[in-house]
């Protein structure tokens, strides 16, 4: 039998695809903890530089990707506390 032959293809260009990235940590400490809030923005904010940088490397402003990155949380905010 001929072994079959995988082929993927991807309609974004290699410089544009996502990087395999590390997960993000895990939060040490209870979410009620002082420090619970700025751990999370800790564990987030190479991430968000990432996305912002990437944003901005294939054309997006990045102020303006980055107040539609608040924009977007925010909008989750208001669906999850309903």
């Amino acid at each position: 039998m001929a072994a079959s032959l995988r082929i993927e293809h991807n309609i974004y260009p290699a410089s544009t695809r996502m990087p395999q990235e590390p997960a993000i940590r895990p939060p040490y400490n209870d979410v009620n903890a002082a420090r619970y809030d700025n751990e999370c923005q800790d564990a987030l904010a190479a991430h968000l530089d990432e996305l912002l940088d990437r944003a901005e490397n294939i054309g997006w402003n990045r102020s303006r990707a980055a107040s539609a990155l608040m924009y977007l949380a925010a909008k989750r905010l208001n669906t999850a506390s309903r």
